[in-house]
């Protein structure tokens, strides 16, 4: 449940989700239902990792230096929160 806004925020906050996600099915997929909880550290690594991912590729594709340097400080800012 995200109440998707067409924002920055909105789009990092659901790459973050899908990676909770899709750690969530492969723990599920790999291991019997009894050893498939997988601790909360690393759940936030799987989604913290897909998080940057999207962040990184946002970067890449940045239109100018200003969007560019939006962007890293974004990511910046989301390491000092995480």
């Amino acid at each position: 449940m995200l109440n998707f806004t067409n924002t920055l925020d909105s789009e990092l906050t659901m790459a973050h989700e899908l990676g909770h996600a899709v750690n969530a099915y492969e723990s599920n997929a790999a291991q019997s239902y009894v050893n498939s909880s997988v601790p909360i550290f690393n759940a936030e690594v799987a989604s913290t990792c897909n998080e940057f991912m999207v962040s990184n590729y946002l970067i890449n594709k940045a239109n100018d230096d200003n969007e560019k340097l939006y962007l890293i400080n974004k990511s910046i800012e989301s390491i000092r929160g995480t």
